[in-house]
């Protein structure tokens, strides 16, 4: 019985991209008749000083996949067990035992892409402020940061302006994109009800804005035919799951990190201009 568990906050269980990394885990397991348990990430969390979390004592599994992210003494409880670990989706980028997502290269080639498309006036979503503090950074999806300063690097290179459209209530929203004159932007995976109602009003005044995602997988359950850039959640779960299977077949914790790349992906939203 091989790679028991997968650690992941159980609250985003029912997110579309969670799911398609559960199931290229579990293909990818199953095909050696190895299996799969859910363990929540609190079950993993030391309650006091010292204490041992009963699911760590009991070893009933052989690996873990961590998703989300583990406290400190978490993760220090896990080095001493020398369990196998991978960490997807942490905003953990190192050497060894990490499947980490290119969020900067994709985000550089996606601005590029608009840029191709004649698009000149491109815009940068922030439906969530930049974090600036430990709080606000544990609350906030480690790419945001990432992804903003992507954007800012490659319109400033290519001399278009930096255009940050920031809010999630429709009416700031429609002001700010009419007075930035935007004719793209891009979006954080997607869109909220406020930008999609803020587009609509616009293009009634005949300001037409085309936009595309940073992550369509995360659009995956609408109909919307999205543009943007696709990290591919069905086999980053096949790929941690062979990484799990060499740490625990070598008997090596230290497994070389993956990259998961994001190829761009045509849809209606993003219409070359003109």
């Amino acid at each position: 019985m091989v790679a028991r568990s997968y650690s992941a906050n159980i609250c985003r269980a029912h997110g579309h991209p969670l799911y398609f990394f559960q199931a290229g885990l579990c293909h990818e397991l199953g095909l050696a008749n190895q299996h799969l348990a859910l363990v929540e990430w609190t079950e993993l969390e030391p309650k006091n000083l010292g204490e041992v979390p009963l699911v760590l004592r009991q070893r009933f599994f052989d690996g873990l996949v961590i998703h989300f992210d583990l406290s400190k003494q978490a993760h220090n409880l896990l080095n001493e067990f020398e369990v196998p670990l991978v960490y997807v989706d942490c905003g953990i980028s190192e050497p060894y035992n990490c499947l980490v997502r290119d969020e900067r290269r994709a985000m550089i080639e996606l601005v590029e892409r608009m840029i191709d498309y004649g698009y000149r006036r491109i815009a940068f979503y922030l439906v969530e402020g930049v974090p600036q503090d430990a709080e606000q950074r544990r609350l906030t999806h480690f790419s945001l940061q990432t992804r903003r300063d992507a954007y800012l690097e490659t319109v400033e290179k290519r001399g278009f302006p930096r255009l940050l459209i920031r809010g999630n209530r429709s009416e700031p929203l429609i002001r700010e994109m009419e007075e930035a004159r935007i004719d793209a932007i891009v979006i954080q995976g997607n869109g909220s009800a406020s930008f999609y109602y803020a587009l609509n009003c616009l293009a009634a005044r005949g300001q037409l804005i085309a936009y595309a995602s940073s992550d369509v997988e995360t659009n995956a359950h609408s109909n919307l035919d999205l543009a943007g850039m696709r990290f591919n959640r069905y086999d980053a779960g096949r790929v941690a799951a062979r990484m799990l299977q060499t740490a625990i077949t070598s008997k090596n914790q230290r497994i070389p990190s993956a990259t998961l790349d994001a190829p761009f992906v045509d849809g209606i939203t993003l219409p070359k201009a003109g």
